[in-house]
């Protein structure tokens, strides 16, 4: 069974999406309380935590196969952490994945 973890949890929409895509959800965190009580009231049991992520030990966390930390909508990703096919992975090098910016080089 694949399970998610969720920071910016809001009020767990993103986590709805991944439930209905047969993710069990296994961690939530916002630092906003309402956001918590929300998400703690849309999936009973759920273990949500109020916290700035930046308090977080992301040691401390439950394991999940899948992670979602996405801001708010219309905003875009901080991270998006999903298990990928093999396949799919690409072979081109970190450099080559992330260019420098302005043109300038990059240390290394």
């Amino acid at each position: 069974m694949y399970t998610s973890g969720h920071l910016f949890s809001g009020g767990w929409g993103d986590g709805r999406g991944f439930m209905n895509a047969g993710y069990a959800p296994r961690f939530g965190a916002n630092h906003n309380p309402a956001a918590v009580a929300t998400a703690r009231a849309n999936v009973p049991g759920l273990y949500v935590r109020e916290a700035a992520i930046q308090t977080i030990d992301m040691r401390t966390l439950p394991y999940a196969t899948a992670w979602s930390a996405r801001r708010s909508a219309g905003k875009p990703p901080l991270q998006a952490a999903t298990p990928r096919p093999a396949s799919r992975k690409s072979s081109m090098s970190a450099r080559a994945r992330w260019p420098s910016r302005a043109g300038g080089s990059r240390p290394g």
